[in-house]
């Protein structure tokens, strides 16, 4: 029997996580309270280039994506889900760098079906 080398396990938690991920971004409700907000303020960046003072960093990625691909409410949701997915890396990165692979595997693993991670890297939230 062979044993399932790192790599496929990798892409495959990175595989589940993208797909779990996917569906909520595409079934929770579209528009919450603080999303708006965000979404308000990416406006105000692609049309006049105003930066604003809270939560610039994921504001300006939403902006320039109105830039690039129009205004569409999904924007936000991608670009949290573009983050959670970039973290489920680092995690994976950092554990084989401090310890060993596994450790990469099992962090990252662990951390793509964490309710608390899933939950924030699904929606377009201020704070998220």
């Amino acid at each position: 029997m062979k044993v399932i080398s790192h790599r496929y396990f990798f892409l495959l938690a990175i595989l589940l996580a993208i797909l779990v991920r996917l569906y909520f971004v595409l079934t929770v409700p579209i528009l919450e309270n603080d999303s708006v907000v965000k979404l308000v303020y990416a406006k105000a960046f692609s049309l006049n280039s105003i930066i604003p003072r809270e939560h610039t960093l994921a504001t300006i990625f939403i902006g320039l994506g109105f830039m690039l691909f129009g205004e569409n409410i999904l924007l936000g949701r991608f670009v949290e889900f573009a983050a959670a997915v970039g973290a489920i890396y680092l995690t994976y990165l950092m554990g084989a760098k401090f310890y060993d692979r596994r450790v990469g595997l099992y962090g990252a693993f662990f951390l793509s079906f964490t309710p608390v991670h899933l939950f924030y890297s699904t929606i377009s939230k201020v704070y998220s």
